[in-house]
């Protein structure tokens, strides 16, 4: 039983585990789109793993979490203040 429980642990994403940009969204701040263009394009030098099916692009929630770590490290203090700024003349 207990090798049971330790390799569920360590397994790999499996096809159980992707979801649809849309699907993504539903549970994150951004919407599809901005999904889309981190997996095309990237934020800074970090792009959002992705699996193209036909026109379908599916991630994990996995993916998200280390897409997002990994995006912090972008944020400067500097950035943070323009972001401010911005939502000030708003």
């Amino acid at each position: 039983m207990a090798h049971a429980s330790s390799a569920a642990r360590t397994r790999k994403p499996g096809l159980d585990d992707l979801i649809t940009l849309r699907e993504a969204a539903r549970h994150t701040s951004w919407s599809h789109t901005t999904l889309w263009r981190y997996c095309t394009r990237g934020k800074g030098r970090h792009k959002l793993e992705f699996l193209r099916v036909g026109r379908t692009m599916l991630t994990t929630r996995r993916a998200i979490a280390v897409f997002i770590s990994e995006s912090k490290e972008l944020i400067t203090p500097e950035v943070k203040k323009q972001f401010r700024r911005r939502l000030r003349r708003t």
